[in-house]
């Protein structure tokens, strides 16, 4: 599961108010996958820091940002692949679903 992304002023290409709505909705999200054990893809995580990851309107990501969510994805599906073909065959796989896949109390205390 992925998590939602912060929103940025305009001009400041700081972290918006609004962002508080996206921690929100990201906690009730996190409490539910917590329950069933999914593995979260941290995107917030991902771009908290990264201005440049967000386009100049503050809410949709950049050409960077979008590659870098892409590459974070798609690593963490070859890995999840590689956890299924493990159980399938018996061996060991590579870890867990997501680079930052982390349980979902990591996750608060990383963007909090």
């Amino acid at each position: 599961m992925g998590l939602m992304t912060p929103v940025r002023e305009v001009k400041e290409r700081t972290i918006a108010p609004k962002t508080n709505r996206v921690r929100a909705r990201n906690e009730i999200a996190l409490g539910i996958v917590t329950k069933r054990k999914i593995s979260v893809n941290d995107l917030i995580a991902l771009v908290i820091d990264h201005p440049e990851y967000s386009s100049p309107d503050g809410i949709h990501a950049s050409p960077a940002g979008i590659t870098a969510q892409a590459n974070q994805a798609a690593e963490g599906i070859a890995v999840q692949l590689s956890e299924i073909q493990s159980r399938r065959t018996g061996t060991q796989g590579k870890g867990n679903i997501f680079r930052s896949a982390q349980p979902a109390e990591h996750c608060r205390q990383k963007w909090r």
